[in-house]
């Protein structure tokens, strides 16, 4: 919430939102527990979901290891975004499906 004195709310399960404010504790609790009763009866295919899921979140900040040429065009294309450039999706796959 970068801060604000804001409350936000969060999905938990059975279809139920709740202040996070409130009730973060027993959510961070049923969360785990139903995390754990899942990786408990997870079959390999659903580990391995999992694993590569935390590798991922490990990993999240892969900015360092993009090639700076990569890294140029990213920029080159966020100032372009922003000069007002760029092209929405919706053009980009209008014209794909007129050659498709």
């Amino acid at each position: 919430m970068c801060g604000r004195n804001r409350t936000s709310f969060e999905y938990i399960p059975n279809n139920h939102f709740v202040s996070s404010r409130k009730n973060q504790m027993d959510i961070s609790t049923n969360i785990r527990e139903e995390v754990n009763h899942y990786l408990e009866n997870a079959d390999e295919r659903m580990l391995k979901i999992v694993h590569a899921i935390l590798e991922a979140d490990a990993n999240e900040d892969f900015w360092d290891e993009l090639p700076s040429s990569v890294q140029q065009n990213i920029h080159t294309a966020i100032n372009q975004s922003e000069q007002g450039l760029g092209k929405t999706h919706e053009a980009v796959m209008d014209k794909y499906k007129k050659h498709g």
